[in-house]
């Protein structure tokens, strides 16, 4: 029986771009519909790479206000964002200073400086530790600027801050929290991590747990856009959750969300022994679950080599045109992780340097792809001895997803079908997370029901792969 159709509004903000989409069900049907887009809010100042904060928060009343004039009667609104990034407010609320992003180079420092051991601090909170995490942006302002530690009440990661400016509420996302390299999954905020990095406890704001409500529109900001009191939802505000629970995902599949990065896991109710061994990190997931996740390579090699061809050759290339470019390539081999990426440039000279005679454009490009697809294969076999079971499908969200002949090699070197979609799997996600909250939807299960048939999935199958002795398929190397 269905409902009422309530509508709500999903802010989307990845480190590249935002979008805010207008997601709608009855209870027994789902649809997404664009609002709009917004650029990417980072910039270079004299002191580093950081975000600007203003612009940001006048994206998020944009967007609300450019809803209700294309007629959405919005019933919540919820935001997610990348991780690791995060801004310092004062007892008052104040922010400080534009967040800084996690591409600067003072994370690096943190990192050197911190004197934490990577085996002992990724054996307590279960995550994979990378030079970027959140602690290590902190553990550089302390050693470098200590006055901005000692004058910060609270840090909130950039959901949470987005957040904040649309509520006045202080709330630390758990999904968010897990990418800090300060939380425990088994004690929440790490106080021994806070300890040995000599931070204030104080800094972190209560955990708050996706799919509830954190608190409505201000005065200011109803004011500001014509809205009423909206309730602000906490969904999955670190991306990549989000984008898992917009992927209807079934028992058996695993996942790639697909962007700058390629993010490879599968959902698990318990952390497997084994899998820090094998690179897979507990991310947080939501109703319980953990995201046993990989970080590996994505489209940012595939944007690198675009814009070094086209600067090289006078040409501007698309992403389509390297998908064509790939199709003509001879087979090429290159290791990924040899590949330097700091410019187009520079990415472009290490790859001559590994193709030698053999680069060409076309093989060029069917090297990236292949490389790409060559890593998921393997990760895949990881994910079969982690859980001793067989992957049965691999679930694509994000702009790899619209992406055909990445997902039909994909489909051919890992030897299974390739479900893409939702290409917007985040704003999906985050959409299902606030219709859950509002009685709409009544879990995480029903919401993926509603996903798988809203026809925006595309699904590809392996051509050239066979089954071995066993019936498996394995990957083509």
């Amino acid at each position: 029986m269905s409902n009422e159709p309530k509508t709500c509004l999903a802010f989307d903000f990845g480190a590249g771009s935002g979008r805010a989409v207008a997601v709608t069900s009855d209870g027994c049907s789902l649809a997404a519909a664009e609002v709009m887009r917004f650029p990417s809010a980072e910039y270079s100042s004299p002191e580093g790479l950081r975000w600007n904060a203003a612009r940001l928060f006048d994206q998020l009343e944009t967007g609300i206000r450019a809803a209700l004039d294309q007629g959405y009667d919005l019933c919540s609104v919820g935001i997610d964002t990348w991780g690791l990034d995060f801004g310092y407010l004062t007892a008052e609320g104040q922010l400080l200073e534009d967040p800084w992003h996690y591409r600067d180079p003072r994370s690096a420092r943190g990192f050197a400086a911190s004197g934490i051991p990577t085996a002992a601090l990724a054996q307590a909170t279960q995550a994979q530790v990378l030079n970027v995490n959140t602690l290590f942006q902190l553990i550089a302002d302390q050693n470098e600027r200590p006055r901005i530690i000692a004058r910060a009440d609270r840090v909130l990661m950039m959901a949470d801050l987005l957040a904040h400016h649309l509520t006045g509420i202080l709330g630390s996302d758990l999904t968010l929290a897990r990418t800090t390299g300060l939380h425990s999954v088994h004690e929440g905020w790490s106080r021994e991590i806070l300890e040995k990095a000599k931070l204030p406890g104080h800094l972190m704001a209560d955990l708050l747990t996706p799919a509830t409500v954190r608190g409505a529109l201000r005065p200011e900001v109803r004011r500001r856009t014509g809205a009423k009191a909206l309730p602000v939802i906490a969904v999955a505000g670190h991306d990549t959750a989000s984008a898992v629970c917009g992927l209807p995902l079934q028992a058996g599949e695993a996942y790639l969300v697909a962007g700058s990065w390629n993010l490879l896991g599968f959902e698990s109710l318990s952390i497997p022994a084994a899998a820090l061994d094998k690179g897979f990190g507990a991310e947080g997931g939501v109703e319980g679950r953990h995201l046993m996740t990989k970080s590996l390579e994505g489209t940012l090699l595939l944007r690198l080599l675009r814009d070094g061809l086209s600067r090289e050759s006078g040409t501007v290339y698309g992403f389509e045109d390297l998908a064509a470019l790939a199709k003509q390539g001879a087979a090429a081999r290159v290791d990924l992780a040899r590949l330097e990426l700091g410019s187009a440039e520079g990415f472009l000279h290490s790859l001559r340097a590994q193709m030698g005679t053999s680069f060409t454009p076309q093989a060029a490009a069917f090297a990236v792809y292949d490389g790409l697809c060559t890593a998921v294969c393997a990760g895949i076999e990881a994910i079969e001895e982690l859980t001793s079971a067989p992957v049965s499908c691999l679930r694509v969200g994000g702009g790899g997803a619209r992406d055909a002949y990445f997902c039909t090699l994909l489909a051919d070197r890992v030897g299974r079908p390739v479900a893409a979609g939702p290409v917007e799997a985040s704003a999906m996600g985050n959409g299902a997370l606030q219709l859950i909250a509002l009685g709409v939807i009544p879990d995480l299960a029903a919401a993926r029901r509603l996903i798988a048939t809203s026809g925006l999935t595309q699904s590809y199958f392996p051509e050239h792969s066979r089954p071995d002795t066993t019936g498996r398929m394995p990957c083509s190397r």
